[in-house]
C-alpha cells in the first residue's frame, strides 16, 4: 500500500480497462505458445517480462529499517546441511520447471528473501557495501571476475546456454559470497555455520564407510520412482566409478561423484581440527576424534588423491598456522619456539616417508592407476592451450567442454581442471581474478588469524587452510559442485576483516565511519 498510494485510478484508466484486459489475453496466449515450443534452455525469454515487472517492483519498494538477518542465516545454514546431506539427483521432475528437491526450495526462499531485504533495507546495503570493501584488493578480483563472466556471453558458441549458466552462478556463487559476507560479521553465525558443517561431514563418512562396506550406495534399491528424474544420470551416479584398469570400488556418499565427495571432505577437514583442538569437555572432544578419523576414512575409501592431499595440507598447515600463531602472541612461550623449530623437520620427515613408503608415495603422487588420469590431463591441455590463444577473452560460462572437445574413452565430453575451464570460458583476465581472489586470500587470512582473539574469529584460518586446499584441488578436479561452499568460506574471510577493523576502531576503506560500528547479538 505504501507503494500504491501515491497512484489513482482516474476516467482515463477506466477506459484503458478493456484494452489493457485484451493485452494480457495476448501476452497469456504467447507466453503459452513460447513455453511449448522453446527448448528449456530457451525457457528464460518468456521469463524476462516477469523479471522486469518483479525488478520494478523491487525498485519502488519503500525503506522498511527491518533486515531479516536472523532468518537468512537460518536458511544458508539450512541449506548448507540440505546441500551436503541431500542427493541432488534425487529430485521431483514437474513439466516445464527445474528439477526440485530440499536444497534448492531453500536456495528459492533464500533468493526471494534477500532481494526483498536488500531493495527495501538502506542499512543492508551500506554494510554489504563496507563489507566488500574491507579487502580491497580481493574485492576488486571479485568484480574482474563476475564482469568478465558477464562480458564473455554474447562471444559463446550458444549464449542462451552461457546466459542461462551464468544466471545459475549469480544464485549459488555470488548470492552465496555476498550473504556471507555480510551475515558473518554477526556473532555466533560464523560458528553455526561451522558446526553444521563439520557434523554433516561427519555423518556422510560414516554413511561412506557403510556404502563400501557393502559395495553400494545404501538407498540405490529404495528409490521411489517420482524421484528417478533420469535414469542415465542414475546408471552414471550409481555405477561403478573404479578407475581405469581397476575394479576398486569408490565411495561418494550422498554426492553424484567420488571426486567432489573426496573435495567437500577435503576443505571441511581444517574446521573438524580446529573444533577438536579448541572444544570443551571429553565428551564432545571425543566424538570429534571419532569424526577425524572416519572423515579421513572417507576421504581414503573416495580413491581420490585431491582428498588425501587435502588431508596433508589441513594437517600441515593448520600445525604450522597454530604454531605461529602461539609464538606471535606468547613470546615468552616456550611451546610456540618449540612448535615452529618443529615444522621444518617434521616437512622433511614427512617428504621422506612420502618416497620411501610406497603406499604413501601414491596417495599423493598417484601410481600405475593415476597414469590415465594424469596422461587425459596432459593431452588437454596440449589441446586446450591453442584455442585459449585463439581467443583470449574467453568463450562464455559453461562452455569448455564444448571447445575443448576431449571425450572420455567412455564417450563423455570431460575435463580434468578447472584452470583449463577458466582460460577456455572467461580468458587470461578471469583466470588471473579467480587465482588472486582464492589464492591470494592466504595472506589475508593469515594475518587476520595471527591477531584474532580466542573464539569466532580465530575461525578465519580453517577458512583460509580450506580455501587453500579447494584452490590446490581445483587443478586436478573441473567440476563446480563445491563452488558455492568455497565463496561461504571466502566470505567468512570478509566478514572477519569487518570485525576486525570494527573492533580497532577503523573505517572500511572508500567509506566514513565504518556502518556496523556496535555489532548486534547473534
Amino acid at each position: 500500500m505504501a507503494v500504491l498510494t501515491p497512484y489513482r485510478n482516474g476516467r482515463a484508466g477506466r477506459r484503458f480497462r478493456p484494452l489493457s484486459l485484451l493485452f494480457l489475453l495476448a501476452y497469456a496466449a504467447l507466453t503459452g505458445v513460447l513455453v511449448a515450443l522453446l527448448p528449456p534452455q530457451l525457457m528464460f525469454i518468456v521469463a524476462l517480462p516477469l523479471i522486469a515487472g518483479v525488478a520494478l517492483i523491487l525498485w519502488l519498494l519503500p525503506d522498511g529499517g527491518h533486515v531479516p538477518d536472523k532468518l537468512l542465516a537460518t536458511l544458508l545454514v539450512v541449506w548448507i546441511a540440505a546441500n551436503c546431506l541431500w542427493p541432488n539427483y534425487l529430485s521431483l521432475d514437474l513439466p516445464g520447471l527445474p528439477w526440485i528437491n530440499p536444497p534448492r526450495i531453500v536456495v528459492f526462499a533464500l533468493l526471494v528473501i534477500s532481494l526483498i531485504a536488500y531493495s527495501s533495507s538502506s542499512t543492508m546495503r551500506a554494510e554489504l557495501a563496507a563489507g566488500m570493501r574491507s579487502i580491497p584488493l580481493l574485492n576488486a578480483a571479485f568484480w574482474v571476475f563476475w564482469t568478465m563472466t558477464l562480458l564473455t556471453i554474447p562471444l559463446s558458441s550458444s549464449p542462451p546456454f552461457s546466459l542461462n549458466k551464468w544466471i545459475n552462478n549469480q544464485i549459488f556463487w555470488t548470492l552465496m559470497f555476498v550473504l556471507a559476507v555480510w551475515l558473518c560479521v554477526r556473532p555466533g553465525i560464523m560458528e553455526r555455520i561451522v558446526r553444521v558443517l563439520v557434523w554433516s561431514a561427519i555423518l556422510i563418512s560414516c554413511l561412506a564407510i557403510y556404502e563400501y562396506h557393502i559395495q553400494m550406495v545404501p538407498w540405490m534399491n529404495s528409490i521411489p520412482s517420482w524421484l528417478k528424474v533420469d535414469e542415465s544420470l542414475l546408471g552414471r551416479v550409481l555405477g561403478s566409478q573404479g578407475r581405469a584398469g581397476t575394479d576398486l570400488y569408490r565411495a561418494r556418499s550422498t554426492f553424484n561423484v567420488s571426486l567432489t565427495f573426496a573435495e567437500y571432505l577435503a576443505i571441511v577437514y581444517p574446521f573438524i581440527i580446529h573444533l577438536t583442538i579448541t572444544s570443551r569437555g571429553w565428551v564432545r572432544k571425543g566424538l570429534l576424534i571419532a569424526g577425524l578419523l572416519a572423515v579421513l576414512a572417507g576421504m581414503y575409501l573416495s580413491g581420490a588423491r585431491s582428498g588425501m592431499i587435502g588431508f596433508f595440507m589441513s594437517v600441515m598447515l593448520y600445525g604450522g598456522f597454530a604454531a605461529f600463531r602461539h609464538w606471535k602472541l606468547k613470546r615468552d612461550s616456550l611451546i610456540g619456539v618449540s612448535l615452529l623449530a618443529m615444522l621444518p623437520v617434521g616437512g622433511a620427515i614427512f617428504l621422506a616417508l612420502s618416497l620411501a613408503w610406497r603406499r604413501l608415495y601414491v596417495m599423493i603422487y598417484g601410481g600405475g592407476q593415476h597414469a590415465a588420469s594424469s596422461e587425459a590431463r596432459t593431452e588437454q591441455w596440449s589441446m586446450g592451450i591453442p584455442k585459449v590463444l585463439s581467443n583470449p577473452v574467453g568463450h562464455g560460462p559453461g562452455t569448455s567442454g564444448d571447445v575443448l572437445g576431449y571425450f572420455s574413452p567412455g564417450g563423455l565430453g570431460t575435463i580434468d581442471t578447472y584452470y583449463l575451464s577458466l582460460l577456455l570460458e572467461y580468458g587470461f583476465v578471469g583466470f588471473a581474478a579467480f587465482v588472486l581472489l582464492f589464492g591470494g586470500q592466504f595472506f589475508w587470512g593469515l594475518k587476520m588469524y595471527l591477531k584474532a582473539p580466542e573464539g569466532e574469529e580465530a575461525l578465519v584460518g580453517p577458512a583460509t587452510i580450506a580455501l587453500l586446499n579447494f584452490f590446490v584441488i581445483k587443478s586436478v578436479l573441473s567440476s563446480e559442485f563445491n563452488m558455492p561452499l568455497a565463496f561461504v568460506f571466502l566470505g567468512m574471510v570478509f566478514a572477519v576483516a569487518v570485525r576486525q577493523r570494527a573492533r580497532d576502531g577503523l573505517a572500511v576503506p572508500g567509506r566514513t565511519p565504518a556502518p556496523y560500528g556496535a555489532l548486534p547479538a547473534a
